[in-house]
């Protein structure tokens, strides 16, 4: 992925949009490409930073500099590099450092005693000194790109990076059916974005908070916004407009549309979703003699359903809780920001179609006892991780709620 110094941007009344790699620049760009994979390819075993020397060296026009530099860092991030060895390198300088300016001092500075002492005589000292830094990495594997496919992945890469800067991301769907949904609905939680998602007369419409809307801009959420990117085209048809800080901190509003897109695959749960699923999982295969006589077990599965919490709010649950006939949802909200639970509060308190159990942490500083819900729902705060026997409890206690028949998007009922 690029970062933002690397973007080639043009800006005008209020926009901005990436400088595009067109077909009548494409052969140059590609030819560029195959110089940058053709050096990397010969400078496996070097370390990194005599293969940034050589990559440097590389000759382009003026107007090709950023290009040539967003090439290689693309191609860098396909490469494969060493791991620092397990030495405290900080130590071993500093041990050498100090006896050197101790030796000074008494006027019996010698150089080939001091290394000799350190075990350092006949060493590399750049590498026994520095093997810690980014640049004494060993490249061990050349990028296996070909120039062509380096090439379009660069203004793809572009506009992730101008995402890394964004304020605000809305992005409008004509169409999204169940599949689309739910796949979206997955990449967001997986990804732990903080988002709002409704209904339209028109379609759908998405709305993400950027990196720059936080208190403190985080790179790790940037990134995670960035990705996002890939899982809409893979998603639906879409018209994205963003709102990006860029240079001196002035706002420009970026644009971007794609065209259908193929059929989505499913996407991944978080580590947090996975551990309480596994621990619902087993209490769900207690013994028979546990349960009441004649009871089913519960089951526990990825949630799969899109539920209507208000004519134009949609969610997408972590897990589904079944026992026959009987459904409850598990809805894990650790990484959201405190309005987004309160709003999704207020939307249960004006009732449910659903038995809904929802998980935040209290990081976000939310009470249970401070929100009052309609039977079929309950608030859970947990402090490190969801306790699947708490959650499996009110699973147990909302299973005999009374609710109206639940209908999702994709024509699921459960009751």
């Amino acid at each position: 992925m690029l970062t933002a110094d690397l973007v080639r941007t043009r800006t005008r009344a209020g926009t901005i949009d990436i400088v595009r790699v067109d077909a009548k620049q494409a052969p140059e760009a590609e030819a560029l490409a195959t110089r940058i994979l053709a050096v990397t390819s010969g400078c496996v075993g070097c370390p990194r930073g005599e293969l940034m020397e050589a990559l440097s060296a590389i000759e382009c026009g003026p107007k090709e500099v950023k290009l040539r530099q967003g090439l290689v860092k693309l191609a860098l991030d396909a490469a494969t590099f060493s791991d620092a060895p397990e030495v405290d390198y900080p130590a071993r300088r500093s041990a050498l450092f100090l006896a050197a300016a101790e030796a000074r001092k008494a006027g019996t500075f010698d150089r080939a005693a001091l290394l000799g002492a350190a075990e350092l005589g006949d060493a590399d000292l750049r590498g026994a000194l520095f093997g810690d830094l980014r640049e004494q990495a060993q490249l061990l594997e050349a990028p296996k790109l070909s120039a062509r496919a380096l090439v379009a992945s660069y203004d793809p890469a572009q506009e992730q990076a101008l995402l890394l800067r964004a304020e605000k991301v809305q992005v409008r769907f004509a169409t999204l059916g169940p599949l689309g949904l739910r796949h979206l609905f997955r990449k967001l939680k997986f990804l732990r974005l903080l988002y709002r998602f409704r209904k339209e007369e028109t379609g759908y419409v998405l709305e993400v908070d950027g990196p720059m809307s936080l208190f403190g801009a985080s790179t790790k959420y940037g990134l995670a916004l960035a990705i996002l990117l890939p899982t809409l085209r893979a998603t639906a048809a879409f018209e994205l407009t963003a709102t990006v800080m860029w240079k001196n901190h002035a706002r420009y509003t970026f644009h971007l549309a794609e065209a259908v897109a193929p059929r989505p695959p499913e996407a991944d749960v978080s580590d947090e979703v996975a551990d309480l699923l596994s621990g619902l999982s087993r209490i769900g295969e207690g013994k028979p003699k546990k349960r009441e006589k004649g009871a089913e077990p519960w089951s526990f599965a990825v949630s799969s359903d899109v539920l209507e919490l208000d004519p134009t709010e949609l969610i997408v649950p972590d897990i589904l809780a079944r026992r026959g006939e009987t459904a409850v949802f598990v809805e894990v909200l650790g990484h959201w920001n405190r309005d987004a639970v309160f709003r999704r509060m207020e939307l249960l308190a004006k009732g449910t179609h659903a038995r809904i159990v929802f998980c935040a942490s209290d990081r976000l500083r939310v009470r249970e006892s401070a929100i009052t819900l309609p039977e079929a729902a309950s608030l859970y705060v947990y402090k490190h991780s969801p306790s699947a026997r708490e959650v499996f409890a009110r699973i147990e206690r909302l299973a005999v709620a009374t609710v109206p028949q639940l209908s999702d998007l994709s024509g699921r009922s459960a009751s």
